[in-house]
């Protein structure tokens, strides 16, 4: 029998323990953040607007890491030193390009929702947004760039840019710590981050920009409409994020900065295993002579993680409250908020073993290039969500969007788990 317990044993034993190792440290710090902005902030003004901003931010850079490395990684692993080298160069400014021309829209998106007030702000929260969107325009370019040397160094099997993207986090924790609690913190804190991310990125990958000179784009090493279909797939995969996001945004005053601490906290417990099986695992489904490389295999592989995480989530629902209070309940933050956030969380917590075996499932079909089945499962996902919002949402208010999102998983789940018994069966 073929799981991951052979894996752990054999060759991906290393790969393995690195990744987990270095995105564990990574989603620690971050999470850190996330307690520290809780006893500092609590649920004020002052953080429903940077949370306002940086989410739609976050959500649309999102879609981009897991496009370009999606795209990325199974390309170079089939390409010579020589090769990987021009291609690199190529698509480190083919995602600039595309990173300022989505600062452009970011611009008359924030510009023109906050000055019309289309997403149903707080005046507060309104006023502070306007004053400071333009930092998040800024520096969105750069972000994607890290994105892309991420991946680089992913398809080396090289995993210490997954600790590399802690350093936003780290310095905005920093800041937190030796300097006011404003809006401006925050910004800072995330502006020098990132730059701090992107020199330790670009040491790790000097050899791609010393050898070659930079060489028009040409179909031979790269491909238009696979990467702007995965941009599409993955936009599809982020767009019911962005409807919480707008739905959430438009409640009461602190219904954003909640939501927000129940999400961070159901990502922390799913970013391990999301982070490790598409980052160490993609190579390896990429890889022809893998054994590994297989639907039958993945059969037994989504077996054994569903029931892992089911196991997990089981202790997390029960004791839901005593997490989000041990976590969150000091300083700003309430009782009343804990409450709040635990509603929340707890339907998020039941998410957790449809969505970590539905990942895997997408990683393999990245790697063999099966978007069709992606695109349908997108599809069904979204469909559902969106109509279980239309009809209940007046009524159930915001835990209609988890309720929402875990009916959608499990659909999506079972759709793709039934589809590789039938490739299966076929073979």
């Amino acid at each position: 029998m073929i799981n991951f317990t052979k894996i752990l044993r054999h060759e991906y034993y290393d790969k393995l323990f690195l990744s987990f190792f270095f995105v564990s440290v990574a989603k620690l710090i971050s999470f850190i953040k996330e307690i520290v902005l809780a006893r500092e902030y609590g649920t004020n003004f002052e953080l429903e607007s940077f949370l306002f901003l940086f989410n739609v931010l976050n959500l649309i850079g999102g879609i981009f890491l897991y496009s370009i490395t999606f795209y990325i990684v199974p390309i170079l692993q089939k390409k010579k030193q020589k090769d990987s080298l021009i291609f690199k160069k190529q698509i480190l400014i083919f995602f600039f390009k595309i990173g300022c021309f989505l600062s452009f829209i970011l611009f008359f998106l924030y510009f023109f929702g906050l000055e019309n007030n289309l997403f149903s702000l707080n005046s507060n929260v309104l006023s502070i947004c306007r004053e400071n969107f333009y930092y998040f325009i800024y520096i969105f370019p750069f972000w994607i760039l890290t994105f892309v040397l991420t991946s680089f160094l992913i398809s080396k099997e090289n995993q210490i840019g997954s600790f590399f993207e802690s350093f936003p986090s780290l310095m905005t924790l920093i800041f937190l710590i030796f300097f006011a609690s404003n809006f401006q913190t925050l910004m800072l804190g995330l502006i020098v981050g990132i730059v701090i991310q992107l020199f330790f990125l670009f040491i790790q990958n000097k050899e791609n920009f010393i050898l070659f000179k930079v060489e028009s784009l040409n179909s031979s090493s790269f491909s238009y409409k696979a990467i702007y279909l995965i941009i599409f797939i993955q936009l599809l995969m982020g767009t019911h994020y962005l409807v919480d996001h707008f739905i959430v945004s438009s409640l009461s005053a602190s219904a954003l900065a909640e939501y927000n601490y129940a999400y961070k906290t159901f990502s922390f417990f799913v970013s391990f295993g999301t982070l490790v099986i598409s980052r160490t695992l993609l190579p390896i489904f990429s890889n022809v002579k893998s054994r590994f490389n297989n639907f039958k295999s993945l059969i037994k592989q989504t077996d054994i993680c569903f029931f892992i995480f089911a196991i997990i989530s089981i202790p997390l629902f029960f004791f839901a409250k005593e997490v989000i209070s041990f976590i969150f309940e000091r300083g700003l933050f309430t009782e009343d908020d804990t409450i709040n956030v635990t509603k929340i969380f707890e339907i998020y917590i039941l998410i957790l073993p449809f969505f970590m075996s539905y990942i895997l499932m997408i990683t393999f079909l990245y790697a063999q290039k099966i978007y069709k089945t992606i695109i349908i499962f997108c599809i069904i996902f979204l469909t559902i969500k969106i109509l279980i919002l239309y009809l209940f949402f007046v009524e159930s208010k915001i835990i209609i969007l988890p309720i929402s999102s875990l009916i959608a998983s499990l659909s999506g789940f079972l759709y793709l788990y039934f589809y590789f018994i039938n490739r299966e069966k076929k073979l």
